[in-house]
């Protein structure tokens, strides 16, 4: 009877103790789908801050932040990436409307997002446009388009934004800024 009990035991142990462990390769694949998960997003360090961040981008969908030599490597989940495109996208349209009430820029009546911001119409009055800080501007607007074009997985090399400045006075094209290519030495060309 005695040697029942301990096989009866042993036994019992030997099942539990296989119950709480996982193999190798459910860890495997577990550890897998979280790195599938994660999104990776480049930001070349001329669109960064002094602290190798995007202002505009809320720290908290982000996982993790590798500082390489030329840039800056953020890392998010697919969930943190959706909800930080979403988040970005808002930020941009506040700003618009903000630009728009602006007392800097009174010039501008309205901004029209076209294709994903991949082009901007920018109305506004002809007179004062040409007596306002035009560098000032485009570098407000277009710093946010370009950090939002490459969290959507655009080539910072490979795209131009581009800027139709219309008086709405009389629908006259008055001139086209491309960005980032017109503010590439940090004024207009």
């Amino acid at each position: 009877m005695r040697n029942r009990l301990v096989v009866l035991i042993t036994a019992i142990i030997l099942v539990l103790a296989g119950c709480g462990t996982k193999s190798s390769d459910q860890t495997s694949a577990a550890q897998k789908s979280v790195e599938e998960a994660t999104i990776k997003i480049f930001m070349p360090t001329e669109y960064l801050n002094d602290a190798n961040t995007v202002e505009e981008w809320d720290p908290t969908f982000i996982s993790k932040k590798i500082v390489k030599a030329d840039g800056v490597e953020f890392l998010m989940t697919s969930t943190q990436y959706e909800q930080l495109k979403k988040d970005t996208k808002a930020n941009l349209k506040a700003m618009f409307m903000q630009i728009e009430k602006s007392s800097k820029f009174q010039a501008v009546q309205s901004i029209e997002v076209k294709n994903e911001y991949d082009s901007i119409r920018v109305n506004v009055d002809k007179k004062a446009y040409k007596k306002m800080n035009r560098d000032a501007l485009f570098q407000t607007m277009g710093l946010p388009i370009i950090h939002y074009l490459i969290l959507n997985n655009e080539q910072p090399d490979s795209f131009v934004i581009e800027c139709e400045v219309f008086d709405a006075n009389k629908e006259e094209n008055i001139e086209v800024i491309n960005l980032p290519m017109d503010l590439s030495n940090g004024v207009l060309n």
